[in-house]
């Protein structure tokens, strides 16, 4: 599920960004554009806590889930608006400031992908 989500969100990222520039006005299709991102939003942080907290054992899984997911909440959400904006504004294309989630998304979808544990049938209480 969390694959699909950051695939959904790499793909769709600019075309639905592109779409509501152009059609702005229309507000079922607005609504309709931004129900694909926040579906595919929905399948990253939906599993999320579960699939972090089955990463570690007992002893230490508050801290090495909540540490990490907080800073990284803080700096990268934090930060996504301004970064999108100065790319944006620097480039002087409205779009390319996609360009620094979309590269968070790919990132996020290859540590995922590839080295992303298998928890089915782990002993969780260790």
């Amino acid at each position: 599920m969390v694959l699909s989500g950051l695939l959904i969100g790499v793909v769709a990222i600019f075309p639905i960004y592109s779409a509501l520039l152009q059609f702005a006005d229309q507000l079922l299709l607005v609504f309709a554009l931004q129900l694909i991102l926040v579906t595919a939003v929905a399948l990253v942080t939906g599993p999320q806590t579960a699939l972090l907290s089955e990463l570690f054992n007992a002893r230490t899984r508050y801290t090495a889930v909540g540490l990490p997911h907080n800073l990284s909440a803080g700096w990268i959400g934090g930060l996504s608006p301004y970064m999108v904006n100065l790319i944006a504004s620097k480039s002087g294309a409205a779009l390319v400031g996609l360009i620094y989630p979309n590269v968070l998304l790919v990132m996020a979808l290859l540590v995922c992908y590839f080295k992303l544990p298998e928890t089915r049938g782990r002993d969780l209480s260790e």
